[in-house]
């Protein structure tokens, strides 16, 4: 791949708070396309929190604008951390997202499927969940996922 220089394939003016982004980045395939995308969960005041996505065209991203795939109320992602991760968790052929979301004395794996349009939050009881005795302090901010043991 040839170096395109510092103007990048996307950018942005002002504006664009990357502070508010955190380590909360990831790629995968979320439209089905068969190219790696980008996407980042950005948080607005108040406890919005959307997940930002850019497609890629092999050539550049298009940004799919900043009201975002998933935007959810109520949702801190300071008790997310950089606790985000990709895989096609449902085995449709499209990438989607996870968070580990610290509850204080518990933490859950909350899943956002992709659509190939948009995520769909399957909802605050996550995939996984500890009522108690599960902190995420000793986890820190990591988190994969991967297709262990097949």
């Amino acid at each position: 791949m040839a170096y395109r220089g510092n103007s990048g394939w996307w950018r942005v003016g002002s504006g664009y708070r990357l502070g508010v982004v955190a380590g909360r980045m990831v790629s995968g395939d979320f439209d089905g396309d068969g190219d790696d995308d980008v996407a980042v969960f950005y948080q607005y005041p108040g406890g919005l929190a959307r997940i930002h996505v850019w497609l890629s065209t092999r050539y550049s991203f298009s940004y799919r604008g900043n009201s975002g795939w998933s935007g959810l109320g109520g949702y801190w992602l300071s008790n997310v951390g950089d606790r985000m991760t990709v895989g096609d968790y449902n085995g449709d052929g499209r990438d989607d997202i996870a968070t580990f979301y610290d509850y204080g004395a518990g933490a859950r794996i909350h899943i956002f499927l992709s659509t190939g349009r948009s995520f769909t939050y399957v909802g605050n009881r996550g995939w996984w969940a500890a009522s108690r005795g599960y902190a995420l302090e000793q986890v820190g901010d990591r988190m994969v996922s991967g297709r262990f043991g097949r």
